[in-house]
């Protein structure tokens, strides 16, 4: 379902060349059962270049870096477009879940990510997150 759900409308080939995009998905479950690797396999098997975000790449002490991290992730996949965006481990990566908990800079990374999505859809990026929540 990945492969026709996601991979297939970005290409926008066939059936698919007038349908919206999705703009994405997350897939969940424990710690080791494959959620990343079938996100690889479904990609590959379509043809369909993945750039990876992996939770220990994208955290900066320095300010202004993390927003900078996610844009060139995003300007990568809209390079390679059309292509998906993994961000391996979710959770790690936007821990919050109440807005008077977030600091600052969650704050400025949520906001950076909402506007790289947007865009990610424009230009034919499928965004795929996964988590153990």
């Amino acid at each position: 379902e990945l492969e026709f759900g996601l991979f297939r409308p970005i290409k926008g080939g066939g059936v698919f060349k007038n349908l919206p995009l999705s703009g994405g998905a997350i897939l969940f479950g424990p710690p080791g059962t494959g959620k990343t690797s079938i996100v690889s396999f479904v990609a590959a098997a379509a043809r369909v270049p993945v750039v990876v975000l992996r939770a220990n790449s994208v955290h900066s002490e320095f300010y202004g870096e993390t927003e900078k991290i996610l844009t060139n992730i995003f300007k990568e996949a809209r390079d390679k477009s059309p292509s998906a965006i993994l961000i391996d481990e979710l959770d790690c990566i936007f821990p919050f879940r109440v807005a008077s908990t977030a600091t600052e800079a969650h704050k400025a990374m949520l906001s950076q990510l909402l506007t790289e999505l947007d865009d990610a859809k424009n230009a034919r990026v499928v965004v795929i997150g996964t988590t153990k929540q």
